[in-house]
């Protein structure tokens, strides 16, 4: 069964509990991709910083 089979064919409540869960799931990594942008982010200014002082 696919997902949107096994969704389909949940009762009123249990498809109401799953998409509170899927909700969750995309707002965490919305969430784990912004952290990992600003991470990125502030390693290439650390590196930038490294480079100015080498020169």
């Amino acid at each position: 069964m696919s997902p949107e089979e096994i969704l389909d064919s949940a009762s009123p409540e249990v498809r109401e509990v799953i998409m509170e869960i899927i909700k969750i799931e995309k707002g965490y990594r919305h969430y784990q991709n912004t952290i990992e942008e600003k991470e990125r982010r502030i390693a290439s200014q650390i590196q930038k910083c490294i480079e100015g002082k080498a020169k």
